[in-house]
């Protein structure tokens, strides 16, 4: 399955590019399946990745005008979310906040888990 899932990520990269809207619904997908399966290294990894190409994420630089360029360029390969996607990344992050939660504090219910 994992063969197949990396099969996937790699022929959307290669076809479409990292930053365009199929490459990153099917990365907002593995993170949705990810968090249900409690692999939450993989959903950490996707949504950084999702965010790394979206407007969503804000970006602060003040080192100089080298940084400044990079920003430019870092724009330009960014994709503004529409309302669905935005809605799919917020449904990946909360569901993700809950599954972690529920994690956590049935480790603390157990004598376990973070403390």
């Amino acid at each position: 399955a994992m063969t197949l899932y990396s099969d996937v990520l790699t022929e959307c990269r290669a076809m479409f590019g990292d930053a365009h809207m199929a490459t990153l619904s099917v990365y907002l997908y593995f993170a949705l399946h990810f968090v249900k399966i409690s692999k939450f290294d993989l959903v950490l990894k996707h949504v950084k990745f999702v965010q790394s190409y979206s407007k969503i994420e804000i970006e602060q630089t003040d080192d100089g005008e080298e940084d400044v360029e990079q920003e430019k360029v870092k724009v330009q390969e960014k994709v503004v979310f529409d309302f669905a996607h935005k809605r799919l990344l917020q449904q990946c992050l909360t569901t993700f906040v809950t599954a972690l939660n529920d994690t956590f504090s049935a480790g603390n219910t157990n004598g376990g888990g973070v403390g």
